[in-house]
């Protein structure tokens, strides 16, 4: 388990937000916290005592274990996962489905392995009727009805895989396995290959989050730090300019913004380029889970003396809420040795920069690419031959907002 791995440093962060405050919800667990999930009005979070329930943001909660194991010690709940009206709820015997709201939780293991009546699911992973469970010491499984049978996806992954993360991108599955690094999957997890290039060695991958086609990967152990691909994991870069301490425990995001946590909680409005420290109000650092609600980010905490559920509205920190992304650029290849080309709307000012904010290029997007899956869009083919290799920034402005994405110069 995770707790009591990360050293929590109480650090003493400056640069904080004079009008963000986060405010302590009325959540109390004695043991650690493990997850938060959003479902409709409901928030879930899943602790070593099982799943509690608020359904008047936080400001009252009850636990919700009807049909879960039975004991303390079989009640951790390692990760929450919401499918329209089903949550499920991973623990150390296997996968229980709820239909309603957590009040009743059966079951659904047919097909998962068990070692002494155990089987210790990590993380889960949903995309339409497909649902993926990482499984300590036994790969992924697949499971199309629901969890009504399980089914092993383990081609190309190493022998007794210690799944600890899952994310889905569009038909792309990213699985995060202890000591081995991150594996890629393009077809349903029917086989899988490994994408470490650019990542420490012997990475353990606590979290992802998936913002306008970035795949960002936070660790907490030993290799700690957060890195991002925006090409399916070919190759990874990091993300850690302005993170004061870079083990990532948790991750999340909206359309344009991703959130961190690790000792505190960190913000980037530029796709990772940089961060914030966003932490005034809170008292305890141990960030081990974070969620958004809408306009409000829910972060939950595992200190000594228990497990708490702060809040904080996200149109504190300025930040607009983005349901859908408003800009689409296109970089290829990427890595790039001689050409890159950009994809972006007409109209649209170009700024390439590297990554200590020097500015390299300037381009003005007028022409028009007569592709009809690109109507009204433009398309540059920029000479980067004497670029420096190394990490550059691409930044598209256009009357709608501003896109950044990164690629490499090899």
């Amino acid at each position: 388990m995770k707790k009591g791995i990360l050293l929590i440093a109480m650090l003493a962060i400056s640069g904080m937000s004079i009008k963000a405050q986060w405010v302590q919800t009325n959540f109390y667990c004695v043991d650690p916290l493990e997850c938060l999930a959003i479902s409709g009005n409901n928030i879930f979070a899943g602790t070593w005592d099982g799943v509690c329930l608020s359904s008047n943001g936080g400001n009252s909660w009850t636990f919700v274990n009807n049909g879960l194991p039975g004991s303390t010690s079989n009640n951790f709940i390692n990760s929450l996962a919401v499918s329209g009206n089903n949550i499920f709820a991973e623990t150390e015997k296997g996968v229980y489905l709820s239909s309603d709201n957590g009040n009743n939780w059966t079951a659904v293991n047919n097909g998962l392995p068990f070692n002494f009546s155990y089987c210790f699911v990590n993380s889960l992973a949903i995309s339409g009727n497909n649902i993926f469970a990482g499984v300590k010491g036994g790969g992924v499984f697949l499971s199309s009805n629901n969890g009504g049978i399980w089914t092993a996806r383990n081609s190309g992954l190493p022998l007794n895989a210690k799944v600890r993360s899952l994310a889905i991108s569009d038909s792309n599955i990213f699985v995060g396995i202890d000591s081995c690094g991150i594996f890629f999957s393009s077809n349903n997890g029917n086989s899988w290959v490994a994408v470490n290039n650019g990542l420490p060695p012997n990475l353990y991958t606590s979290a992802f989050t998936i913002v306008n086609n970035s795949i960002f990967a936070g660790s907490y152990i030993y290799t700690g730090g957060l890195f991002s691909t925006s090409n399916n994991g070919n190759i990874w870069v990091p993300d850690t300019a302005g993170l004061t301490n870079i083990g990532i425990c948790s991750l999340t995001s909206n359309s344009n913004n991703i959130f961190a946590g690790g000792s505190g909680v960190f913000w980037s409005s530029n796709n990772g380029i940089s961060w914030i420290p966003e932490n005034a109000g809170l008292t305890e650092l141990g960030i081990y889970a974070l969620v958004l609600k809408e306009d409000t980010l829910y972060a939950g905490t595992s200190v000594g003396e228990g497990s708490h559920i702060w809040k904080l509205p996200v149109s504190a920190l300025g930040i607009e809420v983005i349901k859908d992304d408003k800009i689409k650029i296109s970089l290829y290849p990427n890595p790039a040795t001689n050409t890159l080309t950009i994809e972006t709307p007409q109209q649209s000012t170009i700024k390439i920069s590297n990554t200590e904010g020097q500015l390299i290029k300037t381009l003005a997007s007028t022409g028009t690419k007569t592709n009809v899956d690109h109507v009204g869009y433009s398309s540059y083919i920029v000479d980067v031959s004497e670029f420096p290799n190394g990490v550059y920034i691409v930044e598209v402005k256009t009357e709608k907002g501003i896109a950044v994405k990164k690629f490499v110069k090899e």
